[in-house]
């Protein structure tokens, strides 16, 4: 079988999509996410494919700025808003397990800041979150350097499919 271009990233098609066991979306903000669970798993099975990771169980949870900032004091010791705060709590040979606590409010904020969509600042939070559940940080410069560069990959090839 030929390729036509050698550049291109495998990008699954939605025939080849397997998705997670449960994949759950809660909104405690009422802000209503400007996507829909096959985004989501698009966005899964093209991490899944690229990392050689299998995820199994995720929750991502939409939360005020009040219920961000509690959590990120609570478990990170931070006392600021942040975009997104990631819980694994299964990673084995089974796959992988956790729940994504997003800020839509501060996400809104990156995206005006940033110049872009809202719904591309969310989904690529998404993205950094599926990223740390699949073991990579961002406490060093290399490793921010290195997630920055996977999120434009993936938000690359979603758009592109």
């Amino acid at each position: 079988m030929g390729s036509t271009s050698s550049n291109k990233e495998f990008a699954p098609s939605v025939q080849d999509i397997n998705p997670p066991a449960l994949l759950e979306v809660i909104d405690d903000t009422g802000s209503n996410p400007p996507f829909s669970d096959q985004d989501l798993i698009s966005i899964v099975a093209l991490i899944e494919a690229g990392e050689s990771c299998r995820y199994t169980h995720i929750e991502v949870v939409f939360v005020s700025k009040e219920k961000i900032l509690e959590l990120n004091h609570k478990y990170r010791g931070h006392d600021y808003v942040t975009d997104i705060l990631t819980f694994p709590f299964r990673d084995d040979k089974d796959g992988l397990e956790g729940t994504l606590y997003c800020c839509p409010a501060q996400i809104e904020s990156q995206a005006i800041q940033y110049e872009c969509r809202f719904v591309k600042e969310l989904l690529r939070v998404v993205i950094h979150g599926l990223l740390h559940l699949a073991g990579y940080e961002d406490d060093t410069p290399q490793g921010f350097s290195r997630m920055k560069e996977l999120e434009d990959k993936y938000l690359q090839l979603y758009w592109t499919n």
